[in-house]
């Protein structure tokens, strides 16, 4: 017999007791097998530490084993404990998807988001629409982390939705319920009033007034740039892959740096300061079509063709109806 039908035999048959664990003691314990940590458990779920040392000795005592090892002060989920996490994880999601069936829009729900922040900036306002409008009562918690630990996450049960990029396909099992999104095509951004747009703009529509509030004003737009004044330019990129956040250096944003090598002047891996670079027309940079879009930027189009591979997008969940909302 392995070790994991063993822990098994110990949860659920040794004591031959009538099991009374409640949803809410396992979303708990969910979170702590995450943490391993009292406190911080405490500080994520805004309870105190007493009702989580409560809520994980009435768990115990009703399997009749130990979920986690104490060391010290410290606690360490044991094997017992890795097993009711697989199942408390299913457990939990087929209680949160009756009740909202049960319940509707009464439901008053913690919904929680893990994705990178790159996706987020477009499908955190699309999911809170789609959830609000069947549950309106709901929270919305939105973990930023990249893709690899938001569909751990989700596997791990402290998170309700996970976005992730298809490369991850072979290691989503199969009772997770999938979303296409389609896809992120990526796209050279700058400024209304950077040098490479007003020159542009100049030349192809020959404005010989006010051109620079007429460009900035611009919500969005596009030119044709030569290839080697898009090089000469200064640019913006991160170092860290904005999807998986393996460190894969200048060019992780998908750009064929061999092939068209930039003049990137500034290294940034935040997105939020990376936008301000950009819109500041201090810089070039390699970003999703939909941000272009949504910081009203303009599109520069290369003379000559950059071959792309668009990222594919899935939203993952245990709980089909979350999917089905958004629809």
């Amino acid at each position: 017999m392995g070790v994991e039908a063993s822990a098994l035999d110990c949860l659920f048959n040794s004591n031959k007791r009538t099991l009374s664990m409640n949803s809410k003691d396992l979303e708990i314990f969910l979170q702590l097998a995450a943490t391993e940590n009292m406190q911080q458990t405490a500080a994520q779920l805004d309870k105190s530490a007493s009702v989580i040392s409560k809520s994980l000795k009435r768990l115990e005592s009703s399997l009749g084993v130990l979920l986690f090892d104490r060391v010290g002060k410290s606690i360490v989920l044991n094997t017992q404990g890795q097993v009711l996490r697989q199942q408390a994880v299913l457990i939990v999601n087929q209680t949160k998807q009756t009740e909202a069936i049960f319940k509707g829009q009464s439901a008053k729900q913690m919904i929680r988001i893990a994705a990178p922040t790159i996706l987020l900036f477009k499908w955190a306002s699309v999911i809170a629409k789609g959830v609000k409008q069947r549950q309106p009562s709901a929270r919305l918690q939105y973990q930023q982390v990249f893709e690899r630990q938001a569909l751990q996450s989700l596997l791990d049960g402290t998170a309700d939705f996970a976005i992730v990029t298809t490369s991850l396909l072979a290691q989503i099992p199969e009772n997770v319920y999938r979303l296409p999104l389609g896809n992120v095509t990526m796209q050279v951004a700058a400024a209304g009033h950077h040098p490479l747009v007003c020159q542009q703009q100049k030349s192809q529509h020959k404005l010989g007034h006010d051109l620079m509030n007429h460009v900035q004003n611009m919500r969005h737009s596009r030119v044709v740039v030569d290839i080697d004044e898009l090089m000469a330019a200064d640019w913006v990129a991160p170092s860290l892959s904005p999807f998986c956040g393996e460190p894969r250096g200048m060019g992780c944003d998908g750009w064929d740096e061999r092939q068209y090598p930039r003049n990137i002047v500034y290294e940034v891996n935040d997105y939020g300061l990376m936008g301000q670079l950009i819109k500041s027309g201090q810089a070039l940079a390699y970003i999703p079509d939909y941000w272009v879009r949504e910081l009203g930027l303009v599109e520069l189009l290369p003379s000559s063709t950059i071959e792309q591979v668009p990222e594919q997008l899935l939203l993952l969940s245990y709980q089909s109806q979350l999917l089905d909302w958004l629809r």
